[in-house]
């Protein structure tokens, strides 16, 4: 379990959670996944967004009992914002990386674990890295960097579709995908306010350890 899953991140407005599950005491599922973690990533109401989150939850799934809920691929939303309204037909599920995204949408570069160009003797590749060993400092940055950045984009990408004239309907959860779509009740009265959502969206990514 602990070399198929070894990291999950979690970020929201104000915290960023590493949870190193290959460091963990226990080798039973029950012994590696809190009660808490499991009950805000089984949550309809807490969106776990991503790029390529789908691949990571089904992960989680098969080594750790995660009915995942909430899943939300970013990808399909940055799509969505980009083609919309210059080109419907290019709308699609199409996976974009995660620091292109950032790039465009945050004007900020997102550091993705590559070697340093400028320091090769001293850094090395975070990404083919041991996940699985106690986190370095590079590695540390690199993690927690990739969450909250999933966080922030997805403010970002929500505010651009709000303000496309006429607005595109919200993009569905991966929840959904082969299921039917479930419809928006219409409200009889008047209905009060819902929650920010920047208190029910938090970024999840599974990190794991090389293959020997």
């Amino acid at each position: 379990i602990k070399q198929n899953a070894s990291l999950i991140q979690l970020a929201c407005e104000d915290r960023i959670a590493l949870f190193h599950v290959s460091l963990f005491s226990g080798t039973k599922v029950e012994q590696l996944m809190p009660p808490s973690l499991k009950a805000v990533l089984e949550s309809p109401d807490i969106y776990k967004v991503g790029v390529a989150v789908k691949g990571d939850f089904k992960r989680l799934e098969k080594y750790l009992d995660i009915r995942a809920q909430g899943v939300f691929e970013l990808s399909r939303l940055h799509n969505l914002v980009e083609w919309y309204e210059v080109e419907p037909s290019k709308v699609s599920n199409r996976l974009v990386n995660l620091a292109s995204q950032v790039l465009q949408h945050l004007q900020l570069p997102l550091y993705k674990g590559e070697q340093l160009v400028d320091d090769l003797e001293t850094t090395s590749s975070v990404r083919e890295s041991d996940w699985s060993l106690p986190l370095n400092l590079q590695q540390i940055h690199y993690a927690a960097a990739d969450a909250y950045a999933g966080f922030r984009l997805y403010h970002m990408l929500e505010w651009k579709r709000t303000r496309m004239r006429p607005t595109p309907p919200p993009v569905a959860l991966c929840d959904f995908d082969n299921k039917p779509t479930p419809r928006a009740k219409e409200p009889r009265k008047r209905v009060k306010k819902s929650k920010d959502v920047a208190d029910i969206v938090v970024n999840s990514l599974v990190d794991v350890a090389e293959e020997q």
